[in-house]
């Protein structure tokens, strides 16, 4: 179910990075007419994260969001072999530990040889 939801958000990505410019006057449009509805519930759509969140990604260059959609429907692949792997053999639950472990954050000793995590900070 995620590959499918990942493979769907590339394809919007896809679309949106042709047509951005569209995509923004019609979002400004519809934020204008979001705001009477928003004030009756009690919404502040000028203070609203996920609103300005939306309106960040309209600054995105291009290159960048083909880097993101690259990003996407690299991990649906992932996604999708690691599913398919695991129902046929043996050699898709290997994939999955590889897989899985390239996700994992690098901890590097600090200054004492003790990693952030498990340092006694009394």
């Amino acid at each position: 179910m995620r590959g499918l939801a990942l493979l769907a958000l590339g394809v919007v990505g896809l679309r949106f990075r042709e047509s951005d410019a569209r995509l923004r006057a019609a979002f400004d449009n519809d934020l204008t007419l979001l705001r009477p509805l928003a004030s009756q519930i009690g919404w502040d759509v000028d203070y609203s994260d996920v609103l300005h969140g939306i309106s960040k990604v309209f600054s995105f260059s291009p290159s960048l969001l083909g880097w993101l959609i690259a990003a996407i429907f690299g991990y649906s692949a992932m996604l999708f072999v690691q599913s398919f792997g695991l129902r046929s053999g043996r050699w898709g639950e290997y994939f999955s530990v590889v897989a899985t472990s390239v996700f994992l954050p690098w901890e590097e000793p600090t200054e004492s040889g003790v990693t952030d995590g498990r340092q006694n900070r009394s």
